[in-house]
């Protein structure tokens, strides 16, 4: 069953709470930090379209062997588009601190400002005896819990969200192995227009434009590889060009038999 503001209050759960975070069957937990991805901690910060920061949270939590918490981002914030990535379940017999990573999916600027609330958390009582499991607790004050968290900052990627970066890196392959295939294209199609304006030159020419061709080929087949690596979306453009060629191979052996 859901506690109410008196049990919550009553079981000594919250350390530094504010009377006006309560509801009725909740509490408002209350931005103390905010770090952002150089692992600099400020009480303001803006949160920028697809950008992310640490936020951690003012009031101290001691659960009771029979409750368990369950954290949720603010209604307020989700309509903005800020989500959240590690929360969730608060373990019976837990006790320290808790902060969580927030991301802007929306389109606008988000500013975090100490003693904002970000997150609302309910508790429960757990259905009959608990058996006491050992759990890593946070147990540290305030200052040692901000510095710890600080130093898990590089575990992340700074593109994570950066998707005009990604999209610009996706771009520069694609373009790079495009004009590849584009030279050996021009090659294959200067091979099959030299044979019909010299269709009537000896065996010999003939047969070097064929091999040069098959070294196209070979190239070809490199560059295609490449594409497949790092690009497996664009396999309909890929597939396009190779069609292209092998009905150019096919053309040219026609002619040959001729």
């Amino acid at each position: 069953m859901i506690l109410n503001y008196e049990e919550i209050k009553t079981k000594n759960i919250l350390t530094d709470a504010s009377d006006n975070e309560f509801a009725d069957g909740s509490y408002n937990l209350t931005i103390s930090q905010i770090i952002d991805m150089k692992g600099s901690g400020s009480q303001a910060f803006t949160l920028k379209p697809q950008g992310m920061a640490y936020v951690i949270f003012k009031e101290k939590l001691t659960m009771p062997s029979n409750v368990i918490g369950f954290a949720h981002v603010k209604t307020s914030l989700t309509k903005r588009g800020i989500m959240a990535t590690n929360i969730g379940i608060i373990d019976p017999n837990y006790v320290g601190y808790i902060s969580t990573l927030l991301i802007n999916f929306g389109k606008s600027d988000c500013v975090l400002t100490e003693g904002d609330s970000a997150l609302r958390v309910t508790f429960a009582n757990m259905n009959g005896p608990t058996k006491k499991i050992a759990i890593k607790n946070n147990n540290l004050d305030l200052k040692k819990y901000t510095q710890k968290t600080q130093k898990t900052i590089g575990n992340l990627d700074e593109k994570f969200l950066n998707l005009n970066s990604v999209a610009t890196d996706i771009k520069s392959s694609v373009y790079k192995a495009l004009i590849g295939l584009s030279i050996v294209f021009t090659a294959a199609n200067f091979v099959v227009g030299g044979y019909f304006n010299y269709k009537n030159s000896n065996e010999r020419e003939l047969d070097r434009a064929v091999k040069k061709y098959e070294m196209s080929l070979s190239t070809t087949d490199e560059n295609n590889k490449l594409l497949n690596e790092q690009l497996k979306r664009y396999d309909f453009m890929l597939q396009s060009l190779q069609d292209s060629l092998k009905s150019q191979a096919v053309e040219i052996k026609k002619l040959k038999k001729k």
